[in-house]
């Protein structure tokens, strides 16, 4: 099916592994189990056995493909195991569409985190309260076909200066340009490998990599997709087709 099932990415020596990840799909393509390890610029390594679900946690339904939640066990240098568990909620438009996340980052604490998805009449999400410890708001501007052509995030976090703005530039269904504050994973192999390797701050913050700095990016060329550890792992995409698509259109679109 052309997806990638399992990845190595090692340091400059070619000799220690930095990065692995190893992918498991059941007979229906959908990712149901993956394992990744990280050696960190700490030194220690970081290590995640996720398992995805596809049917409610509540009721058990089957919810046409969408998954339904996730539950991690992660260990530092192979101590000191904890599993967290994240929950989706869903509202029925033509699919399913993603209205709550309820995350525990420990099952066998209380604490929970619930992020809230509000959309227009017409499905298409408009902005989201997000109560993760940091409490934020981020809105959401939609272009005539409603795609997202900008999100803003609002709200005060310690330590930190400003908040993510990201804007992207569309023409007829198509990406023409992208500028934010939020850096890109559009990097080089190497730069994508140390990128995975920083280390989450003591107080984090909500730009990329749980920063408290954001890093200025624009792309108006769109002609580079780089091949690195970002893309390596990236799952096969669907498209659902409408009355009147054309080949040519679809491939616009995508």
């Amino acid at each position: 099916m052309g997806r990638a099932t399992s990845q190595s990415d090692y340091d400059y020596n070619g000799y220690t592994v930095i990065f692995s990840r190893t992918a498991y799909y059941n007979t229906k393509g959908q990712l149901y189990y993956d394992s990744t390890s990280t050696k960190k610029n700490d030194n220690k390594t970081y290590t995640s056995n996720t398992s995805y679900y596809f049917t409610d946690y509540n009721s058990g339904q089957y919810m046409l493909g969408s998954v339904a939640w996730v539950q991690s066990t992660s260990t530092v240098n192979n101590a000191n195991s904890t599993t967290s568990r994240t929950v989706n909620g869903y509202q029925w438009w033509d699919g399913a569409v993603q209205t709550s996340i309820q995350y525990k980052p420990n099952i066998n604490q209380s604490t929970t985190y619930n992020t809230t998805f509000y959309l227009n009449a017409l499905g298409q999400m408009t902005s989201a309260y997000i109560a993760d410890g940091k409490p934020r708001s981020v809105s959401f501007t939609l272009d005539e076909i409603g795609q997202i052509i900008r999100r803003d995030e609002s709200g005060y976090i310690s330590g930190q200066t400003g908040n993510p703005h990201e804007i992207w530039y569309r023409f007829s269904g198509r990406q023409m340009g992208y500028t934010g504050n939020n850096g890109t994973s559009d990097l080089s192999y190497d730069a994508s490998v140390g990128d995975r390797r920083v280390v989450s701050p003591n107080s984090p913050g909500t730009f990329r990599n749980q920063q408290v700095y954001g890093g200025a990016y624009a792309d108006f060329a769109q002609n580079y997709d780089p091949i690195n550890s970002y893309y390596q792992g990236a799952a096969g995409g669907s498209y659902r087709v409408n009355q009147g698509d054309t080949l040519q259109r679809i491939a616009q679109s995508l």
